[in-house]
Order: C-alpha cells, then sequence, then structure tokens
C-alpha cells in the first residue's frame, strides 16, 4: 500500500461509477473513460483505441477487447496541470496536487427528435440530473479510507476503500472480511489531506454541440493528492558513469 496518488483517485471516482446503485435513475452513470478535453465528446469513442484495452474506459453495455460502447450519462476525469512542492529535511517529499476536471455529460435531445417523452428532458433537468450525479461521486470519494481486507483465507491487502463497497464485497462473498489499517495514521492522513484540499469545489456547466447532437453537462475540479520520495532514495545516474567517480562529476561553469 502507498500514500495517495493521482491514479488512486481515478481508480476510485472509476469504483464509484460502477457502484452508483440502480434508484439513480437517469443519473446514473453508463460510461467512464478518461480524456483529452471536451473536443473528446465529437468521437463516437470517447478517444478509445480497440488496440489500447485499459482501465481508464469503462461501461455497463458491450466491452470486449475490440469493441467498447460508450451511452451517456458519461462520466470523464481530463488530467490538467498541477503544483508541486518539495518539502527538504530528514527525508525528501515531494507533493503534487494534480487539476482533474469531473465531467459528468448527458445527451440534450431535441424535442423535433422521433423519442419517446420520457427520455426527453430539458437543458435544465439534464444539468440537475448530472450535477446529482457528480455529489454522489464525491459523496463516494468521501467514504473512502484506508483497510485491510483479506480477500481470501489467509491472504490479505491493505488499499483505500469505500466501507459500503466493502460491506457488499463481503456480504456477495467476494471478500472474507476486512478491517481498517493498522497504519491508519501514515495513510489516512493522506486520504484525510486530499479531502481537505476538496472541501469546496466550483459547479461548472457543459454546453457542447457536438457533429450530430448536444452535450449537456456539470463538472467539478477536484485537486488529487499525489505524495512520492519520501524515503530521499534517488538514482539520478542509472548507468553508473557519475556514481562515486568524482572525476566524471560535471559541475557546470
Amino acid at each position: 500500500m502507498n500514500h495517495i496518488n493521482r491514479t488512486k483517485i481515478l481508480s476510485l471516482i472509476r469504483e464509484a461509477v460502477k457502484f452508483c446503485p440502480e434508484s439513480m435513475g437517469s443519473a446514473r452513470p453508463n460510461t467512464y473513460a478518461i480524456i483529452q478535453g471536451i473536443d473528446s465528446f465529437n468521437k463516437n469513442n470517447l478517444g478509445y483505441v480497440p488496440d489500447d484495452y485499459t482501465n481508464e474506459y469503462w461501461s455497463r453495455h458491450t466491452q470486449n477487447a475490440n469493441q467498447m460502447e460508450f451511452r451517456p450519462p458519461y462520466i470523464c476525469p481530463v488530467i490538467y496541470g498541477g503544483v508541486r512542492s518539495c518539502e527538504v529535511g530528514i527525508s525528501t517529499t515531494i507533493q503534487t496536487t494534480d487539476d482533474i476536471r469531473i465531467i459528468c455529460a448527458d445527451r440534450y435531445i431535441d424535442s423535433k427528435e422521433n423519442t419517446e417523452t420520457a427520455k426527453k428532458r430539458s437543458i435544465t433537468e439534464l444539468m440537475v440530473t448530472t450535477e446529482a450525479t457528480l455529489n454522489k461521486i464525491m459523496e463516494y470519494l468521501q467514504g473512502v479510507k484506508a483497510f485491510r481486507v483479506e480477500y481470501s483465507a489467509g491472504q490479505f491487502a491493505e488499499d483505500y476503500f469505500n466501507e459500503a463497497y466493502l460491506d457488499y464485497c463481503k456480504t456477495n462473498s467476494k471478500i472474507v472480511n476486512f478491517s481498517e489499517s493498522t497504519n491508519l495514521n501514515k495513510y489516512t492522513n493522506s486520504y484525510n489531506t486530499f479531502l481537505n484540499l476538496n472541501q469546496e469545489t466550483r459547479i461548472e456547466r457543459l454546453e457542447y454541440p457536438t457533429s450530430n447532437e448536444l452535450i449537456v453537462g456539470t463538472w467539478i475540479t477536484i485537486n488529487a493528492l499525489s505524495i512520492s520520495c519520501n524515503d530521499s532514495l534517488f538514482d539520478f545516474f542509472v548507468d553508473g558513469t557519475a556514481i562515486n567517480n568524482e572525476d566524471n562529476i560535471y559541475y557546470g561553469n
């Protein structure tokens, strides 16, 4: 188990999408896909490449090595810039806070289209449902802690999980048992810092016309905390040419 980082935050968002209950109705997301920008909505596959089948993409519908069917509502994280800070002491810690924009987007169906009335929602209604979806995602992230999980008899792993998710896994015999991590202070402090960074998030609205439809939704930007190099074991010269050989060290002009 490691300190929290951007990769884990993204995987928790994906997990939250998969775990969203059916009771959410039209606000329940069907697709998770990391995208490069809003223009990805102009692509039928949201930028997905069949030869690059990874956990950055997920759908409740058809998915295999050669096909992925993306249906709205979509949850689409986009990774932007961040801030890096370095603390030097007994050990050196580098902390990065990445800006991750979480977009919840749905398709606006024009009243002129031959579609059943139940599926037609106004732009205002779409804003309400997409915002509700984002609230559910954030609620999931706020319920995450460091846990020690017995995933099979006598086999344990420590990681970050939502407790309700682990309850579900235990009830459905996917794991044996779980308890809060014995490294609670070390890891929980990292996650609590992440939560504190995101106590207030700005809501932005999305109306993006693609080649054949209007994408409507909501996004928030969160700060994903990554902590690294806390053991100070840097290996700058992997080829060994400047290690233990002062004559070859270049100090500059």
